[in-house]
């Protein structure tokens, strides 16, 4: 499904124009690839994009749906020997130090608990909408904190403008998220200018500066490189260790179904002591 925000000046107006836009959003998020729209090789996808579509109707005046057959755009994807990057979709923790001429605030998921002035309110509500708004146009999942008791007895603003990374990553830990990433935001009057760090294993990863979206772009560039497969199915023989009960056993089947690079699974299932084996089909 690809959901598309008709502004004004922005919306195409014809059924042909709405379906090329909609499968250029949805080619964005499942290739991984920000110029997915410029591919010579996914060109016919986007004029054609009738040819792949399921559903197609408005959920409000600003909204359109549109529905796209999945099975198709994959296998149009390999045909066309473009990456494809399924459900794996970390979920991110943004720790967002912003320094906005002299006023400091880390930007939380909601209203701030200290003073703020009205202008430095308005900046962080317009940094919330630009981040949901690449989160929907990459396909990404990030969280930001909730900034309460808690969370500002474990972090100060310096510890994430001065990039001390262990901190940032034991504040997180409440959170439960699969990645987590520090910035510190300049304001001047010249413009906002971002540093986006990604803390993984230990170190920090510098994802460079820029805008607010600049650094979040190359994170999603980062998932897709890494998340991304490429080609047909191929059958692959895994070996999981340490099953020693039917639950062990359900739980480990469970996770296979739930990888999207993995087509049949349990084609071949050997059991020995501890050990299961499952022959699987295994995209890229």
């Amino acid at each position: 499904d690809t959901g598309a925000e008709l502004a004004a000046g922005q919306v195409p107006r014809t059924r042909e124009e709405q379906l090329r836009f909609a499968m250029q959003q949805l080619l964005t998020r499942v290739t991984g690839r920000l110029d997915a729209a410029f591919e010579p090789a996914l060109d016919d996808m986007l004029t054609n994009a009738e040819r792949y579509l399921v559903q197609m109707g408005t959920i409000d005046r600003e909204t359109l749906l549109v529905t796209f057959d999945a099975r198709a755009i994959e296998s149009a994807l390999v045909a066309r020997e473009q990456p494809i990057w399924g459900l794996e979709r970390p979920l991110t923790l943004l720790w967002l130090a912003i320094d906005a001429q002299g006023e400091r605030d880390i930007l939380s998921a909601g209203e701030a608990f200290g003073a703020l002035s009205l202008e430095l309110q308005e900046l962080e509500a317009r940094y919330r909408e630009e981040i949901a708004s690449l989160a929907e146009e990459r396909g990404l999942l990030f969280e930001l904190p909730l900034m309460d008791l808690e969370d500002m007895g474990a972090l100060s603003f310096v510890d994430i403008w001065a990039g001390f990374g262990a901190r940032v990553d034991a504040a997180s830990q409440r959170y439960g998220a699969d990645a987590v990433v520090m910035g510190r935001a300049r304001t001047t009057s010249f413009g906002t200018e971002v540093d986006w760090t990604l803390i993984r294993d230990r170190q920090n990863i510098a994802l460079g500066s820029g805008s607010l979206r600049d650094g979040l772009d190359r994170l999603a560039d980062f998932y897709a490189a890494e998340f991304s497969t490429f080609g047909e199915t191929n059958s692959v023989l895994i070996t999981v260790l340490g099953i020693e009960t039917l639950e062990d056993y359900g739980r480990v089947m469970r996770y296979l179904e739930s990888v999207s690079v993995l087509g049949s699974i349990g084609t071949e299932i050997d059991f020995d002591g501890n050990a299961l084996s499952v022959r699987v089909e295994a995209r890229g």
